[in-house]
């Protein structure tokens, strides 16, 4: 029996390997390819943000998304922001939605310093930021003062 399963053995290995075994190496899907890009969108937007280059951020968003996201841009002296990602959906349609939770700090005196969380969904279409859902990290910190608001 032991020389019956000796024997065996290496033919069961050879035909597992053998059906494991591709012609060529494969690529990353489609899919892959565009979850990595969102990502990279969302970072360096992130760290253009972070830099204070608002006019910066125009090459990660569409005009539209733009818009909506520099009205409600806040002056600060520094931040430090740090993103999440939670998950990612690729819609029918074409536009990736990203899930990220944030928390960050933000310096807007020398004397006051807002620390704020959160969770974000990026609507990312083409590459770039079409919109984004619940709460922005990039209209914080929550400020009353109207003078305080902008940059």
């Amino acid at each position: 029996m032991r020389k019956i399963l000796t024997g065996i053995m290496p033919v069961v290995i050879l035909a597992l390997l053998s059906a494991c075994a591709t012609d060529g190496e494969r690529g990353p899907s489609e899919d892959v390819i565009l979850t990595d890009e969102a990502f990279r969108v969302v970072e360096r937007a992130r760290e253009t943000y972070v830099q204070k280059d608002i006019q910066g951020l125009k090459e990660y968003f569409t005009d539209e998304g733009y818009s909506l996201m520099v009205r409600d841009v806040k002056k600060f002296e520094s931040v430090e922001l740090k993103f999440t990602p939670r998950w990612v959906e690729i819609k029918p349609d074409g536009t990736v939605h990203l899930q990220v939770d944030w928390e960050g700090s933000w310096r807007l005196r020398e004397d006051w310093t807002e620390e704020r969380d959160g969770i974000v969904t990026f609507i990312l279409l083409r590459n770039r930021i079409k919109d984004m859902k619940m709460t922005s990290p990039f209209g914080q910190p929550e400020i009353s003062s109207p003078e305080e608001r902008r940059f």
